[in-house]
């Protein structure tokens, strides 16, 4: 009633000087005697809240008149604004009270409005500028929680976890009315204001270590674009921003895990036990690889480097690649099993380059034929064979890459170049099944021996096909048709016949312990072993019933491609 009286009151036939002089005495006289009484008589404190709240809410009115009487409307509001805040910072700390510390947080909010109104400017600065200060308190409350109320302290922090997430939502649907550089100070602040949470609260730490990630991420972009960066630069630092966080899980794998696997584990019957499955670790780092991929191939593709199209405004297309490429490679070391894979997305990437000048593809090939040929070093049983197996694919590859880069004009014709790479490829294809058959004549053949035979005898007689269907030059052609028929000559002459009945092996077939039986005994303890213990240069298998090695006779004499 004394809110409305105070309205009504504005409007009278009185003098705007009385009227002036009247609302201010009221209004002081209200929140002061309030105060007073709350300080001075225990016993009367229900009153004095109700008088000190009374002058608060007489605030408002009071300004609105001096806008009235001034002409000076967004003054006024500015100043009231400034004093309401005051007066409400103030009496929360006096009253102890934090639903008046709450309604403070309209006052701040009046005086951004109230300066953009007086001076123009734009209206995202408040919220960084508030955002920041919310992350400033945050930090107090832990550091120096003597320095301020608590109670006014913890009200902005608590209302900016909502706040702040509503202002970076508002800053991305706001779209054209707002530029890059407007947005990236948000962001950043942001950034600072959930790392402080991250680092100061025990509650909810999961969501804002992921909070800090995103909108750090997100900040880093923003910043790029407002400094002039093109698309692909841009997307090359949003990839490295995911790779270092790739990098940090990596680096301390253990408190990672147990950090983010804590809060999927509490609600189970025993949270002490984590399985992979659940592991929310696992899944973080994969799903960050797949996100590092795509803004590595959308760097290549807009800084014009992809395979249709020329040279760019960007990064060269071997930074992303070498970026993905190392990562896989970190993960693959750090993880094994399944994730030996991501090895993989680095060299498919390196061929979505211009194939002009495959330079990169074969720097990346050799560098993958390296780390395998590292890894299969480290490793043993079956493990090391599949390592080597993936080197001398790599190898395969790289043969008529190699050929496509250093064979060049005047040497060959441009139109023969493609020519010799294929003739390259059915070579490597062929040295390969040699090689093959020449471990199971030494006897230290392995139980993917027979696969791989059958594999490069096909590969090499369907790039002969190829190379006489689309090629010219007789000699080419020759040379290829000529190699796969030796091959398989070779193959068929060195390989041991089987017994009557396409079952068995003769007297000269390989049979030894580090041979086929060994792999097969590996294979059969992989269902107990931990595939990381043995790729990080550990033990062998553990013995387990022997293999009959007449089976992969009966399938190397079964191949109809020998």
């Amino acid at each position: 009633m004394l809110v409305a009286a105070g309205g009504l009151f504005i409007g009278a036939a009185v003098p705007g000087t009385a009227r002036a002089a009247t609302i201010s005495v009221v209004v002081a006289l209200f929140y002061v005697s309030g105060l007073v009484l709350h300080t001075r008589l225990p016993h009367l404190r229900p009153a004095a809240v109700a008088f000190t709240g009374t002058g608060l809410a007489l605030l408002p009115v009071a300004g609105l008149f001096f806008g009235f009487l001034t002409g000076q409307v967004a003054l006024a509001w500015f100043a009231t604004a400034v004093v309401g805040t005051v007066a409400y910072v103030l009496a929360a700390v006096r009253l102890h009270s934090r639903v008046v510390a709450f309604l403070t947080l309209p006052f701040f909010l009046s005086i951004a409005l109230s300066s953009v109104s007086l001076l123009g400017g734009a209206l995202v600065w408040y919220f960084t500028c508030s955002i920041g200060v919310a992350a400033i308190l945050a930090g107090l409350l832990r550091l120096a929680p003597g320095w301020l109320p608590e109670v006014i302290s913890r009200a902005v922090v608590d209302t900016h976890r909502l706040l702040a997430p509503s202002a970076l939502v508002a800053s991305v649907l706001l779209g054209p009315v707002l530029t890059e550089a407007d947005r990236a100070p948000l962001w950043v602040v942001a950034t600072l204001y959930y790392a402080a949470l991250l680092a100061f609260y025990d509650a909810q730490r999961v969501q804002h270590f992921y909070a800090v990630r995103l909108v750090g991420t997100i900040a880093v972009v923003l910043a790029a674009g407002a400094a002039g960066s093109p698309a692909g630069w841009i997307s090359f630092l949003l990839a490295v921003c995911l790779a270092l966080q790739i990098t940090a899980l990596l680096a301390v794998p253990g408190r990672a895990r147990a950090f983010l696997d804590a809060a999927r584990s509490a609600g189970r019957d025993n949270p002490d036990v984590v399985t992979r499955r659940a592991s929310l670790y696992a899944v973080d780092v994969v799903l960050t690889f797949v996100m590092l991929g795509l803004a590595a191939a959308a760097a290549i593709f807009s800084s014009g480097w992809g395979l249709l199209a020329g040279p760019g405004n960007g990064p060269d297309p071997l930074l992303p690649v070498l970026l993905v490429l190392i990562t896989g490679m970190a993960i693959a070391v750090r993880s094994g099993g399944l994730l030996e894979s991501l090895v993989l997305p680095g060299v498919l990437l390196s061929t979505m380059t211009r194939w002009d000048d495959p330079w990169r593809t074969e720097t990346v090939l050799a560098l993958t034929a390296v780390y395998l040929v590292l890894r299969a070093g480290r490793s043993t049983g079956r493990y090391r064979e599949r390592f080597m197996l993936a080197a001398r694919g790599a190898v395969t590859l790289l043969a008529p890459t190699a050929v496509l880069v250093h064979v060049q004009p005047p040497l060959l014709p441009p139109w023969r170049v493609g020519e010799v790479a294929g003739l390259a490829l059915l070579v490597a294809f062929a040295v390969n099944q040699l090689v093959e058959v020449r471990r199971w004549r030494r006897r230290s053949a392995s139980v993917y021996s027979p696969w791989v035979i059958c594999t490069a005898s096909g590969a090499s007689l369907a790039t002969a096909v190829a190379l006489a269907s689309g090629t010219e030059a007789f000699a080419v052609v020759a040379s290829g048709l000529w190699l796969c028929v030796l091959a398989g000559c070779l193959t068929s002459l060195l390989l041991p016949l089987g017994k009557a009945g396409g079952r068995g092996l003769s007297a000269a077939a390989p049979h030894d312990a580090e041979g086929i039986e060994a792999s097969d005994r590996g294979l059969s303890a992989a269902a107990l072993h931990d595939p990381t213990d043995d790729a990080a240069g550990g033990r062998g298998p553990s013995a387990a019933a022997p293999q009959d090695p007449t089976d992969d006779a009966a399938v190397v004499g079964s191949c109809p491609l020998l």
